[in-house]
């Protein structure tokens, strides 16, 4: 007896065989993708997308009462609770007086816990480097929150002759949105957490060019949708004179997103990103020069783009994929590829380890149902994220929990 995924899948590599002496031949490009659900079936190792994920977090939603939301949405949860919120090194070795402090400090129901760990760090770094102190009460301890910090910051940097810093400021106030803040937390948490040069949630917000680059571009993005565009262009020519950077206003990019150091990233006008997305230096997301009107990439979830690769035109590039570097990508990319070459083409598949992620989901779902304690500091802000993640209806489209349906031992 021979299964028929199995004849299928013969005939797919026979085919790809096949395009690839066409492609020595005459020089074109192209591909026969064999379907995940076959490699699943005939891999030792599980292969699989973040709809896993998905189906795992969904059995954890269902005993909150809400057993029906889309794709996208669950992505959009999963994606943060999976990779972890961001937990500061410092606060396995805090004093119990600012072990209580700090716990103090998470008790308001608007608290936000990134913010708090980037406060301690920088009381942390005054203690050890005196001299810092002026520049961090400036930068940091000055302000109520990361949005009201970062704009100080990118204020100052984009400022010139034409808008002052507190002009820049007071722009940064009136036109970024609640899903903006949000998002520019998970960006910080991206390049604290996935850019290992950037060590620290305080290193980031304080110094990281990449960060930076992106707040200014969530606030052109904002004036664009308001009809504000000669604003918007302003900012996106500052923007690309201070970080290197060329990112259309009126490109739409998730949060969570890591601009590594934003040096020679063009991202074009009708380009759009998913969440969780790792951009290196040098990356273009352009057009092929042949079309007109939506002509640019779609990048989906968890996708990295590593130095210098360049994907032209109007095609997908699904989630969880790798273009390795220097790769030109001009054909769609199915999710968990690994692509490489000009131009680029299928080199192999990420294997993802199920099991691994089906224990993330359970202690997830074990902090959701539990709650934090104060006795495990690291558990307790997590859940204080969590909480703060699925309250918010408005919260990265989410409309999944309100207060009353978590736990009260918090």
């Amino acid at each position: 007896h021979i299964d028929l995924k199995v004849i299928y899948l013969i005939i797919c590599e026979m085919m790809n065989l096949v395009y690839s002496i066409i492609f020595w031949l005459t020089g074109t490009s192209c591909y026969v993708p064999v379907p995940l659900f076959l490699k699943k079936e005939h891999k030792t190792a599980g292969w699989t997308t973040h709809s896993h994920v998905i189906s795992s977090f969904q059995a954890v939603k269902e005993t909150t009462g809400d057993s029906e939301f889309s794709e996208d949405q669950a992505w959009a949860t999963a994606l943060a609770l999976v990779n972890r919120p961001y937990v500061s090194s410092l606060l396995r070795d805090l004093s119990e007086s600012n072990r209580k402090s700090f716990l103090n400090c998470l008790t308001p129901k608007d608290a936000d816990p990134l913010w708090e760990q980037i406060r301690i760090e920088a009381k942390h770094a005054i203690e050890s480097e005196g001299m810092a102190g002026p520049l961090l009460h400036l930068r940091i301890l000055s302000h109520k929150s990361i949005t009201d910090a970062l704009a100080g910051i990118v204020s100052n940097q984009l400022a010139d002759d034409l808008v002052v810093s507190t002009e820049m400021i007071q722009i940064f106030k009136t036109f970024l949105t609640e899903e903006d803040k949000r998002n520019i937390g998970l960006d910080v948490m991206a390049a604290a957490m996935r850019s290992p040069s950037v060590g620290t949630a305080l290193n980031a917000v304080s110094f990281n060019r990449g960060l930076h680059a992106l707040m200014a571009y969530r606030v052109s993005h904002r004036l664009w949708e308001n009809g504000r565009r000669s604003l918007a262009k302003y900012f996106q020519s500052r923007i690309s004179a201070t970080f290197s950077a060329d990112i259309h206003p009126a490109a739409k990019l998730g949060g969570g997103n890591l601009l590594n150091c934003g040096a020679g990233v063009v991202i074009g006008e009708t380009a759009v990103t998913g969440y969780d997305v790792s951009i290196m230096q040098g990356v273009t997301l352009g057009g092929t020069g042949k079309e007109i009107g939506n002509r640019h990439p779609k990048i989906g979830n968890g996708v990295t783009l590593q130095d210098s690769a360049t994907v032209l035109g109007n095609i997908k590039v699904e989630d969880g994929s790798i273009i390795t570097p220097k790769s030109i990508v001009t054909k769609p990319v199915p999710p968990l590829a690994i692509v490489s070459g000009i131009p680029a083409k299928i080199k192999s598949y990420i294997e993802v380890d199920s099991d691994t992620e089906a224990a993330q989901i359970e202690e997830i779902g074990s902090i959701i149902m539990n709650g934090g304690t104060p006795d495990n500091i690291e558990r307790h802000v997590q859940f204080k994220f969590l909480k703060r993640w699925l309250t918010e209806r408005e919260s990265l489209q989410l409309g999944l929990v309100e207060n009353e349906d978590l736990p009260a031992n918090s």
